[in-house]
């Protein structure tokens, strides 16, 4: 039996003038094995970067309602049996965040192409 992928599904006021956005991370190193690196920014026009400093833990995601619904269902979708902890991950602050601004026609493109990317194992459970 898999240990579940924990989401942490919170609300954080760097994103938006008017705060409170829907942000969903999980843990880096699961994330990347099975999107590849660099691949959220790719797929949802940017991404945030969570970092606990004491536990030398990195946890990546996205903002926005429906960027966090489209990344848990991607998850899902690789493999992942997910467990949604509706708070902030222990101890963890904002290092960073992108925001990818290019046109549409060239966004869609590199998010098609990286969807063929096929599905790794979860080899980090």
């Amino acid at each position: 039996m898999t240990t579940p992928l924990i989401a942490y599904l919170f609300r954080d006021g760097h994103f938006a003038p008017a705060g409170n956005t829907v942000v969903c991370v999980a843990e880096r190193a699961a994330v990347e094995a099975v999107l590849g690196r660099g691949q959220l920014e790719v797929l949802f026009k940017g991404g945030a970067v969570y970092t606990n400093d004491a536990a030398k833990l990195d946890y990546i995601g996205v903002w926005g309602v429906r960027n966090a619904s489209r990344l848990r269902r991607l998850l899902r979708e690789r493999g992942f049996d997910l467990s949604i902890s509706r708070t902030r991950p222990p101890s963890a602050r904002l290092r960073y965040f992108t925001h990818n601004r290019q046109k549409s026609g060239e966004f869609m493109e590199q998010r098609r192409l990286a969807m063929e990317i096929p599905a790794l194992h979860k080899s980090y459970l």
